[in-house]
């Protein structure tokens, strides 16, 4: 099995799918696990000339999805480390709180700001894994799916026999002693 297109699939869903802003695409149905699947499976395709079938495309794109899910995981965890989410969130909620004209509501929104300012890394941490695995989850069926839709969608070879290996002439050295023939056919 050449590693190649899991492990560009994997990127694909791992990276896209933390990114800040590129991760909305995952909103539509897990854009970015669907294209690692249907990407993992068409570099797979281009790189065999045997039919392939659904069973090998499932495979593929799992282990494409799981190490796609591994990367989001990281990348969760890395930047649950650094202060961005938190900063951000906070950003939101001040937005939000300057653009209302509700004083209560305002009120509410800059209590959840203060409470977002000090929460420690623990906290931080404790509310952003469960979540983080469910969606890794969710990335990682929808990259099979997107495997799936990718052999249905480039393997154009079914039912086809698959063309002769490729043999080098004088493969394998002849051995042992050679009965010469004659020009005319005659033994």
């Amino acid at each position: 099995m050449n590693k190649q297109p899991v492990i560009v699939g994997g990127l694909v869903v791992g990276i896209l799918s933390i990114l800040p802003i590129i991760s909305f695409g995952n909103c539509c149905f897990c854009l970015w696990a669907l294209l690692g699947g249907v990407l993992t499976v068409k570099l797979a395709i281009d790189r065999t000339a045997q039919p392939f079938s659904t069973s090998e495309a499932a495979k593929l794109a799992s282990l494409a999805g799981a190490l796609g899910a591994a990367i989001y995981l990281l990348g969760v965890i890395i930047l649950n480390f650094s202060a961005l989410p938190g900063l951000l969130t906070l950003k939101l909620v001040q937005s939000l709180a300057d653009l209302s004209n509700n004083a209560e509501l305002q009120a509410t929104l800059q209590r959840m700001a203060e409470e977002v300012r000090r929460q420690t890394l623990a906290q931080r941490l404790i509310g952003a894994i469960p979540l983080a695995i469910i969606q890794a989850l969710f990335l990682a069926g929808f990259t099979v799916l997107g495997g799936l839709l990718g052999v249905a969608i480039f393997e154009k070879r079914r039912g086809q026999t698959p063309p002769p290996p490729f043999i080098p002439p004088n493969y394998p050295p002849p051995s042992g002693p050679s009965i010469p023939s004659s020009p005319s056919g005659e033994g």
